[in-house]
């Protein structure tokens, strides 16, 4: 693909914040001179809903719509969020193979998978029964995801032929609204979150640490490791006969790496083990070969770190003027902050604090999620537990503050709270990062220019 402006289609899903994603995602690549199309995949979706036994034929006609508005508008790149493109229209052959309709296309037309959830979460998992057809290993696929510890899970184990890591971006314009915002010291609140799905109920062993000043935190870590134990090992049952034994040696060890080295990316860690026990090595590749096996081991050992977000928020607002914004609620944790149910101006909620909380869900091991830019963009200052990749992103101490634990975090805060100037200079040093760095159309440029290079290659 050459540099000259392009028409690009886009596939957008029906939904709130995954869609306007997409839809800033969109944006961006118009920012940079392309023409952008749309097709709204709720049409199809309902088309399926309302004739379920018909699916087969609404699938094929969807695909023969689609290539004919390629045609008609001479498309030369097509994205949509998730595999949900690529699900919603008929599939082909070639050579034996399943192929997607994007691989069909006269002339092909590259598709752009981008995925706000890795494959292995999104959709409850149901990437399990699609990779075994090995369409995603066509070459008109490429995928997006957020960094390279699941991109290379996506390659080797779930078969997708393109999986390459990006940062997220962000729309300053539409976070940072008229650009006018509070000072510091006038702001309503110390502290603003955004609530998510899954956090689960506290434990005793939680509702205890959350007491103390300086939690335990390895403590919460190691019983829901001990929780999940059962099942992981149980993952191993389901294995081929000869490799049981050896399969759950390996998932116990892979658990326990989880306790002691989460920030290792899972595949990495299971190559330390083999290298260490090479009796094992058999038992590795049957879990590679096996995504089923691979996607439920590794959702069960991540569940060791599901208790850190919920348990971040409950104890910097238990100590913080706070406001928690979404459709999640932290009822059972007893928090005690200012909660807002629909929040569609995100911007607007998070400068109504000094400092925005970013927390990430248990899923990856590393990679930053969409907060930290979003918080920075917005006009605020994120305090952001430590992840590897944030210091790609965002610099600590000048640009965001980055804590390692619960109590060192609650420090940092407070001293940030009693500057009032700081805080201003800092947010003001965030959101140029981003402005210069982290929008969506720097993202876009980057994914033409994967694209452009893939492609000379197919």
């Amino acid at each position: 693909m050459n540099d000259a402006a392009k028409t690009i289609m886009f596939f957008v899903q029906p939904g709130n914040v995954s869609r306007e994603v997409l839809l800033a995602i969109k944006r961006g690549f118009e920012e940079l001179g392309h023409r952008c199309l749309t097709v709204e995949l709720a049409q199809i979706w309902k088309a399926m809903e309302d004739n379920p036994q018909q699916t087969a034929r609404v699938l094929t006609m969807a695909a023969d719509q689609i290539a004919r508005l390629f045609q008609q508008h001479r498309v030369e790149l097509s994205v949509g969020m998730w595999s949900n493109a690529v699900q919603s229209l008929a599939h082909g052959s070639r050579d034996g193979k399943m192929v997607s309709c994007f691989e069909l296309m006269k002339p092909r037309c590259p598709h752009v998978m981008y995925w706000l959830d890795a494959p292995h979460w999104s959709n409850s998992g149901a990437i399990r029964g699609i990779t075994p057809t090995g369409i995603f290993s066509c070459p008109a696929l490429l995928s997006f995801v957020n960094n390279e510890g699941i991109a290379e899970e996506m390659r080797r184990v779930l078969g997708f032929r393109h999986a390459c890591a990006l940062d997220y971006g962000v729309d300053v314009k539409q976070l940072a609204g008229d650009g006018r915002a509070e000072a510091m010291e006038k702001r309503e609140f110390d502290l603003v979150f955004a609530l998510g799905p899954g956090d689960p109920h506290p434990t005793a062993a939680v509702i205890e640490e959350l007491s103390r000043d300086e939690p335990d935190v390895m403590r919460v870590r190691t019983e829901q490791a001990g929780l999940v134990r059962g099942e992981v090992l149980g993952v191993a049952e389901r294995l081929n006969g000869a490799v049981r034994d050896a399969a759950r040696a390996l998932l116990d060890r892979l658990l326990i790496s989880q306790v002691i080295d989460r920030a290792t990316p899972m595949l990495r860690r299971m190559e330390g083990i083999v290298l260490e026990a090479p009796e094992l090595r058999t038992a590795a590749e049957a879990l590679v070969h096996e995504p089923w096996a691979w996607v439920d081991a590794g959702a069960l050992i991540r569940q060791t770190e599901r208790m850190e977000r919920a348990m971040t928020v409950a104890y910097f607002a238990r100590r913080f003027k706070t406001l928690v914004y979404g459709t999640n609620d932290l009822d059972a944790w007893r928090t005690g902050a200012t909660r807002v149910e629909y929040a569609p101006e995100q911007g607007v909620q998070i400068r109504r604090g000094r400092v925005g909380l970013s927390v990430m869900r248990w899923q990856d091991d590393v990679g930053v999620h969409i907060k930290p830019l979003e918080i920075a963009a917005a006009g605020s200052v994120a305090l952001v537990a430590r992840r590897v990749g944030i210091e790609r992103l965002l610099e600590d101490g000048s640009e965001c503050v980055v804590f390692d634990s619960l109590a060192g975090g609650a420090r940092v805060l407070r001293g940030l709270l009693d500057e009032p100037g700081r805080l201003a200079a800092m947010a003001a040093a965030g959101r140029a990062r981003v402005e210069r760095e982290h929008t969506w159309k720097h993202r876009a440029a980057a994914m033409l220019a994967e694209v452009s290079r893939d492609q000379r290659g197919c």
